[in-house]
């Protein structure tokens, strides 16, 4: 979970601060990560301060009651004089002192929760990330002054505490299929998502029964349900001129699979399947696949009469043709090297290596943007935002699932309980929403969340601490 105080910046006479930058962390991690730590965002010109947690199981997580930390954390933040800022070691004291006088908090426990500040660039960001050659370039200050770590407020935006929030959860890909089953009339995350999902879902079907697809994998249709929502989201931004830019069509969306499609494709897809695609490609000698395609999903509506639309609507095929031919190469170097792991699928080079100890570069998956350049992408790094690596598990394919509240998406919030970042209330594993529990039970297939009962939280959390090191090494560790 990812805590992002928008009216909070650092300075930091001398020090370089680039995203990921931990500044405070605690002592007990998981997984490499802190349980908690206090890091740098950037937002255009001004770092920006943000709250990340650990990879946590909800049990876990609740145990801890790390969102009721972060939500204090912020109302000490919200309470920083203009003008003249606070030190990154008051804000420690100040938080760490409210820590030692919670009644439910021992002395074996306290110490992995309490904030300290770190001594070197540390980052959280380790090699994942979009455009990495520019995230871990290493930039000098001008700044020859030497002062603290200051936290400011960010001049002209209110001094509440209204931030943007991201929860993360890591699902087996084969359970976005589920997507499609947001209930529309709820409104469960996002009314437009819950309709794009659900075509998404009746197009795949559609793409598979025009390929001549007869042996359907338990990922064919979720590969193909992803790429058809991908479709969706760029093509109806496309035709709707008031919402113009990456940022919208790509990061501000209140729900997103952090994978690209062409590495589902090369790591997800079955033999069978593949051969069957491929057939079907090579036997097309009159681009009737990418017709069937292009109707529908751009003319679905007879837009290219609308006089209003020809210009978005040529933009669009000229970009679907591209993205189209891209996804029929990626299934074509499929064929032709078998199922293989895509490594650095964030970048402009993704690639993967053959039986031959061959390194393969793949298409870029940023390229189509230079067809909507201006128009509905911004940029190029936008198309590599979302994409992380797919990770096996005991033979499943895991992608990251990620839910993001921001503050344009933030109107009426009071009239829909957004699941896992509703601004008015904090993320509780043990009292999950109606909305809360829906969306994970279309996450996990049906299974029913665990929570814990108040009265054993705290025997449960002494069981965890049992098997903690000792805790002078700064090396604690959660079990799983």
């Amino acid at each position: 979970m990812e805590y992002e105080s928008s009216k909070v910046s650092v300075t930091a006479p001398g020090i370089a601060l680039r995203k990921g930058t931990i500044l405070a962390e605690t002592r007990g991690c998981h997984f490499g990560y802190p349980l908690m730590s206090l890091t740098i965002e950037n937002q255009g010109e001004l770092p920006v301060l943000e709250t990340v947690l650990a990879p946590l199981s909800p049990e876990t997580l609740s145990q801890l009651r790390l969102c009721d930390m972060v939500e204090k954390l912020f109302a000490i933040l919200a309470a920083i004089p203009l003008g003249t800022g606070m030190a990154l070691e008051a804000l420690l004291n100040q938080y760490n002192q409210w820590l030692n006088n919670l009644e439910w908090l021992d002395e074996h426990t306290c110490p992995v929760l309490q904030l300290a500040a770190v001594n070197g660039p540390i980052s959280l960001r380790h090699d994942q990330g979009i455009n990495c050659a520019q995230l871990n370039k290493t930039e000098t200050s001008t700044s020859t002054g030497k002062g603290p770590l200051t936290l400011v407020k960010i001049p002209n935006r209110p001094a509440g505490w209204n931030y943007y929030k991201q929860t993360s959860f890591f699902v087996e890909f084969k359970n976005i299929r589920q997507l499609a089953d947001i209930p529309w009339q709820t409104e469960l995350y996002s009314l437009l998502d819950a309709v794009w999902w659900h075509e998404a879902r009746d197009i795949a079907t559609s793409l598979l029964k025009e390929f001549g697809i007869k042996t359907e994998h338990e990922n064919t249709i979720p590969v193909f349900m992803h790429w058809s929502y991908n479709c969706l989201k760029i093509i109806n931004y496309g035709f709707k001129t008031e919402s113009f830019g990456g940022q919208r069509v790509v990061r501000h969306v209140p729900l997103s699979i952090r994978v690209g499609s062409f590495q589902a494709v090369l790591e997800l897809l079955s033999d069978e399947t593949v051969k069957e695609l491929v057939t079907s490609i090579n036997k097309d000698q009159d681009n009737y696949l990418y017709e069937f395609l292009l109707q529908i999903f751009v003319n679905y509506e007879n837009r290219k009469e609308l006089r209003s639309q020809r210009v978005a609507y040529d933009k669009l095929e000229q970009w679907l043709f591209h993205e189209v031919q891209e996804l029929f190469k990626v299934l074509k170097i499929r064929y032709q090297h078998g199922k293989h792991h895509v490594y650095n699928p964030f970048s402009p080079t993704p690639y993967i290596v053959t039986k031959d100890n061959e390194k393969l570069i793949l298409p870029d998956p940023g390229k189509t943007a230079d067809f909507l350049q201006n128009f509905v992408l911004a940029q190029r790094n936008d198309n590599y935002y979302f994409l992380y690596e797919l990770t096996a598990i005991n033979e499943a394919n895991y992608c990251v699932v990620e839910f993001r509240l921001h503050q344009g998406n933030n109107k009426g919030s009071s009239a829909v309980d957004l699941p896992f970042n509703n601004p008015d209330r904090p993320f509780d594993p043990t009292h999950l929403s109606e909305n809360e529990q829906q969306m994970m039970t279309l996450l996990f297939e049906g299974r029913t969340v665990q929570t814990l009962d108040n009265n054993l939280w705290l025997q449960s959390l002494l069981s965890l601490l049992e098997s903690f090191p000792d805790l002078d090494t700064g090396q604690t560790k959660i079990p799983v």
